[in-house]
């Protein structure tokens, strides 16, 4: 690790340039630091300071800290001894609040008591000895030493700029090490700024783009002023910032109307004086701005603006990570509403611009429902952030009963939906006329042509009496695609119907240009209002035959006549349950792990679904979009090859009509697709709390590297602090060689063996805490034993012929279908996990699918491409196999959400479902999956990347709702 390390001499530099100065008590001072300090600790109580654990053989044991009124007083009662104190906190966006403060006071009767302070953004990931890879938290410059601090001053300013190159500061530790004599160390402040607080208030000076508040006429609404009807709120003068101060917060202008009354898309505010006129939150303090009074009406109008820090989303070693944009959560930003009764209400305000829930950076017009038959008493704007803050220019009420945006009002508890029964069932009726084939059941009604293919031209919910396609434009409902990914035309060659025991059977096929291509078709029409589409390709030549299948190609299909009521579910890792316009294409993989799709109405009932149950696991994409116009649907099953003078199979696409909701398709297929899964428990089933930690590059908590000895307790007691328990630690990095690296050989390492590995399991068993060893299982190091027969033979190669490695190019990609790296990464789970006692073994990579995983080489043994999600399979099988022999107990689990497909296999898996960011994802995150393989121990990753995020309420919120285990890396 690089450790920028700020000399005393350069802290002699700064101070001389501040030696006398001293922070105003004026107004504008209480102004500056409401708006420019990021993050700060007066040392009144303790906020989370810890001492360090440290085996160091000088870490003295007389050493105490005490918090008051004056802020915190460390003692160090022994003569040369070392002692650091900790906290750890939120991340402080430093990028943005670069000037650090200290206000403190050395006491001693020496000299040489030494005071620094560690700055931290507390990286935590993978340690790739001699590796460079942005994930190797030991790489990069994540920490910076300030001082030691002067014996002669109370007051240091540091410009972290050229010194910490991370974004974020999430750990501090004040480290002392006292001299010849005992000594005591004060602290009154630790403060983050924006500017340097020595230097006059920047914010007269700041530059302009655009002012403070937009103009009446840019609020994209045409509703006439209602200035009878809204009356403006005077809101409180205390402790609010000024017009300067408010913009130099949200980088606009100071323009500042003349008039106090404005008017805002027809609503009627009064504003307070230029240097009154914001009421204003801390940035890293949850707090609310609270308004007393007496008011009835049925909405409250608010001038809100806000701005936020840093990013929500987890780095993995990027140059940079997303910024927080848009207030979308009521955990994060919410009006509350007391009034006389008693009662109380909670909203997320609503954006008259965007006409959503959602709150943006800049002054705009928000609109919360109130309660019109009561007395409003008091409201408040409650902040919930700690990267954020929130500012209140105005406020009106709706003082009428008429409500001017009605769209906000609580909708009313929706009614039990109506019961459409099932139609009487009748059998299937079919008839053909030329090339044309029509089918009648009680459930659906279907017309199609098939000279150039299947061709739906009618498609209708019987018990409706609906059309349900758009006719005008019929789609092909299967396509068959050369190996450029062009459509391959197809001519009609025969076609024959019949009647079965419980429907009809309708067989087509087809010539595929070449005319020795063909493809059939196997349609059998239930009477209950099933259809199942079977296809099968043949290749009549002598050369294999590489082609694709468009399949279950639906275009502009409306459930629904009424407007807004075409609903859909996908079955994605966070499911889209929806109405509203998306449009994705999605791996069948960890992030569309359910092949199915239903498309519903909840007003006119009734609906149509679709689901494909493949055990041959073939790759396969699913594209899907809605629009206004209707929904689109294909399934492509792609890199397919059809040997010489040979057949294949594909699996059946199942549709289904039926008269509910989604749940109609959820049920039939949890049904097939749960009929061949093992009726035995999942091996961490009930596993809630999970710790990843690494031994190196890590907490620090679970291993000591003087002593190279596991320390499992201190991991567990910060568990119990934080979560009241803990139930599986997850290891990472517990492999660590200088000599061969972190992943391929496994069973010798430089930090104590097996048998201190298995120790640490004991002592983790004693207090009934499971452990999870990780592997990996595509990389090698090149540096390791295994390397010197998988390297090159086994490295996987991408399309354009070059051999895969991974960031740092000292780990190459193995490709699992290489049946020799199959047998010995197994061999090597299973011993380790015999010799070790470990309750589970983590395959790190499994999961995620698709055609980047692919492997192109010719000489592995696998069809080129090869298939990742059969490889990924066999190598699970494997493992399976092996572990039943050494150590049938253990548990696998994997990186991503497997498919079903995959789901026997695997015991548990993580779960990045908080990040998916489609539009029509359900507001619950529904994990659907979750309700169809109940047993899978599914852990949601609410802490992961290399710099820490912090965990919001929503995503405990998914957890808990869904049964998902909380899984945790770094410090809680």
């Amino acid at each position: 690790m690089r450790l920028k390390i700020c000399s005393a001499g350069l802290v002699y530099l700064v101070l001389a340039a501040a030696h006398g100065a001293s922070l105003s008590a004026s107004d504008d001072s209480r102004q500056r630091q409401r708006v420019e300090i990021g993050w700060h600790d007066d040392f009144r109580t303790d906020s989370g300071w810890f001492r360090e654990n440290s085996d160091a053989p000088d870490h003295g044991n007389g050493t105490a800290i005490a918090f008051g009124s004056d802020g915190a007083v460390v003692s160090v009662a022994s003569s040369n001894r070392a002692t650091a104190w900790t906290r750890t906190t939120n991340p402080i966006w430093v990028n943005a609040f670069p000037f650090l403060e200290i206000r403190y006071s050395i006491r001693e009767s020496g000299s040489m008591t030494q005071v620094s302070l560690l700055l931290s953004d507390d990286s935590t990931g993978p340690v790739t000895p001699g590796a460079l890879n942005p994930e190797n938290p030991l790489a990069g410059d994540h920490e910076a030493l300030i001082g030691p601090l002067p014996h002669d001053r109370d007051h240091a300013v540091f410009d972290l700029r050229p010194l910490f190159p991370s974004d974020r500061v999430a750990r501090l530790s004040l480290r002392i090490t006292s001299g010849d004599d005992p000594s005591q160390v004060s602290l009154r402040r630790l403060a983050f700024w924006a500017s340097d607080p020595r230097l006059p208030s920047p914010q007269a000076t700041r530059p302009t783009s655009t002012a403070i508040l937009l103009p009446q006429d840019d609020l994209s609404t045409s509703r006439p002023s209602q200035q009878g009807v809204w009356q403006p709120v005077q809101l409180p003068q205390r402790d609010a910032i000024s017009a300067a101060w408010l913009a130099s917060a949200l980088t606009t202008s100071a323009d500042w109307p003349a008039g106090k009354d404005i008017e805002r898309g027809g609503i009627l505010f009064r504003l307070g004086d230029a240097d009154r006129a914001a009421m204003c939150s801390g940035v890293m303090e949850a707090e609310s701005l609270d308004v007393s009074g007496q008011w009835k009406g049925c909405e409250l109008a608010l001038l809100l603006g806000s701005r936020m820090f840093g990013s929500g989303v987890a780095w993995y070693g990027q140059a940079s990570s997303s910024p927080r944009v848009m207030i979308s959560s009521p955990h994060q930003l919410a009006a509350r509403l007391e009034y006389e009764d008693g009662s109380t209400s909670i909203h997320l305000p609503w954006s008259v611009r965007r006409k959503t829930w959602a709150v943006d950076r800049s002054p705009d017009v928000y609109i919360v429902p109130m309660d019109p038959a009561k007395n409003l008493v008091r409201f408040s704007v409650v902040d919930g952030m700690n990267y954020g803050q929130v500012f209140l220019l105005a406020a009106s009420v709706n003082s009428s009963s008429s409500p001017a945006f009605p769209q906000v009002r609580p909708k009313a508890e929706p009614r039990r939906p109506r019961q459409v029964p099932p139609p009487v069932a009748s059998p299937t009726q079919w008839n053909r006329a030329g090339n044309r084939f029509i089918v009648n059941n009680a459930w659906l009604r279907l017309a199609a042509e098939v000279e150039t293919g299947l061709r739906l031209e009618q498609l209708g919910l019987v018990p409706f009496d609906r059309e349900i396609l758009n006719v005008k434009s019929p789609a092909p409902f299967v396509e068959v695609l050369g190996e450029d990914g062009q459509v391959l035309s197809m001519r009609f060659e025969a076609g024959n119907a019949g009647d079965t025991a419980g429907g009809a059977r309708l067989d087509f096929r087809w010539s595929v240009a070449p005319s020795e291509h063909k493809l059939s078709l196997s349609v059998s029409v239930e009477d209950t209002g099933r259809v199942r589409i079977a296809p099968t390709l043949h290749n009549e030549t002598a050369q294999p035959w590489k082609t694709a299948l468009r399949i279950a190609q639906l275009r502009g299909c409306r459930i629904s006549p009424i407007q807004g009521d075409n609903c859909y579910l996908v079955g994605t890792r966070n499911a889209l349950l929806s109405r509203v316009p998306t449009s994705i294409r999605k791996d069948y993989s960890g992030v569309w792990p359910l092949p199915l799709v239903g498309l519903f109405a909840e007003q006119a009932k009734g609906g149509l679904g679709l689901f494909v149950i493949d055990s041959n696991l073939l790759p396969k994409v699913l594209e899907f979009k809605q629009t206004d116009s209707g929904a689109d649907i294909a399934i492509e099953v792609h890199d397919l090859v059809v040997p010489p003078h040979g057949n294949l199979v594909l699996p059946p696409v199942t549709l289904m009509a039926h008269t509910g909701d989604w749940h109609e398709l959820f049920n039939a297929y949890r049904a097939e697709a749960t009929a061949r899964m093992p009726s035995e428990d999942k091996r961490l089933e009930g596993s809630f709390y999970c710790r990843r930690d690494y031994p190196l590059g890590g907490t620090g908590y679970l291993f000591s590297p003087p002593s190279l000895r596991y320390t499992p307790e201190h991991l567990i007691a910060e568990s119990n602090k934080a979560f009241g328990g803990i139930h599986m630690i997850d290891i990472s990095g517990w492999a660590y060689s200088r000599a061969t690296g972190r992943v391929g050989d496994y069973l010798s390492n430089d930090l104590g063996g097996l048998p201190e590995l298995r120790r640490m399991v004991e002592r983790s068993h004693a207090d009934g805490i499971k452990v999870g060893l990780y592997f990996e299982g595509y990389l090698i190091d090149r540096r390791s034993d295994l390397a010197k027969k998988a390297l090159p033979d086994w490295q996987s190669i991408d399309k354009t012929g070059k051999p895969r490695w991974w960031s740092g190019d000292m780990e190459f990609f193995a490709c699992p279908g290489v049946e020799a790296w199959r047998h010995e990464l197994a061999g090597r789970i299973a011993k380790v996990a015999h010799e070790t006692g470990a309750d589970a073994v983590y395959v790190d990579q499994f999961g995620l699918l698709g055609s980047g995983k692919a492997c192109w080489s010719p000489n592995h043994g696998h069809p080129v491409p090869s298939n990742p999600i059969l490889e990924e399979r066999a190598m699970l099988e494997t493992i399976r196999e092996a572990l039943d022999k050494q150590a049938p107990a253990t548990a696998i689990y994997i990186e991503y959400t497997p498919v079903d497909g995959l789901m026997d296999l695997v015991d548990a898996a993580f779960d990045y479902g908080l990040w998916d960011g489609e539009a029509g994802r359900h507001p619950a995150s529904l994990p659907l999956y979750r309700y169809v393989f109940p047993k899978l121990a599914s852990f949601e990753m609410v802490g992961h990347g290399i710099r820490p995020v912090p965990v919001e309420v929503d995503d405990l919120h998914r957890c808990i709702f869904h049964g998902l285990g909380i899984w945790l890396k770094g410090r809680a």
